[in-house]
């Protein structure tokens, strides 16, 4: 009886650690044959993609390549002033963190990052009328639809007698009501 019992506490162990052993040495190939069925798009493999919209607006290959390339533009003319936006909201945070704020320098920093932003803001801008050259009037249409409802859910108006979501307490949570 007793034989019988570790004999069966042995299979059951042997099996749990061949169970593990055979997870561990398998999971890359398990992985990838759950995530990876079959090869992303070609617009998915470059740096830079359209946006997840390419396929609600139908586009060709000829019209995901010219995207693309408007987009990688786009990325090489902004990264360089997010730079200087990042360099120059570390000055000011300096500034902050010693207490000593020269006001003077402190609006010359702020100027300097507005006119950045301003910059992206056009280069951003410039690529998506790029873009919507590139489109089918049938596209353009699609894309007319996305954008209102984009710009319903994004530039909604709240009431006047609420608080911004910044200065609400976290016990009023994140929407207006």
């Amino acid at each position: 009886m007793k034989s019988k019992i570790m004999t069966v506490i042995l299979i059951v162990s042997l099996t749990i650690n061949a169970g593990i052993a055979s997870a561990i040495l398998f999971r890359h190939s398990i992985a990838k044959k759950m995530f990876c069925r079959k090869p992303a798009p070609a617009i998915f493999r470059s740096p830079v993609h359209p946006f997840p919209l390419y396929k609600k607006l139908g586009l060709t290959k000829e019209q995901e390549k010219e995207i693309v390339k408007f987009l990688e533009e786009e990325r090489k003319a902004i990264l360089p002033l997010t730079k200087k936006i990042h360099e120059q909201r570390k000055e000011l945070f300096r500034m902050i963190k010693e207490g000593r704020i020269d006001q003077q320098k402190k609006q010359k920093i702020i100027q300097e990052i507005s006119g950045l932003q301003a910059q992206i803001e056009n280069i951003v801008v410039d690529c998506i009328v790029k873009t919507r050259s590139v489109m089918t009037s049938e596209q353009i249409e699609k894309l007319k639809g996305i954008f209102n409802k984009t710009e319903e859910e994004f530039f909604m108006v709240p009431p006047e007698d609420t608080v911004p979501p910044r200065l609400r307490p976290p016990w009023m949570g994140r929407h207006w009501k």
